[in-house]
């Protein structure tokens, strides 16, 4: 099991994962490109945004592994 969320530094950053685990499937996080609303709501740049939604990602599949 992983927890890629836990792993992120920044408190914003990880918050934003936290937000995509908990309201969004794997399929929704797969293949997307940065969201600009996203980002000006939660104040957090591309690479951010990507670090967050492919965290999210990972742990929901890890999860689904189990």
């Amino acid at each position: 099991m992983t927890d890629m969320i836990g792993k992120i530094e920044d408190d914003t950053t990880r918050a934003f994962a936290v937000a995509c685990y908990d309201m969004n499937t794997i399929e929704e996080l797969t293949n997307v490109e940065p969201d600009e609303i996203d980002m000006k709501q939660w104040g957090i740049t591309a690479d951010q945004w990507r670090e967050a939604v492919e965290a999210a990602r990972t742990d929901l599949i890890s999860k689904q592994d189990g």
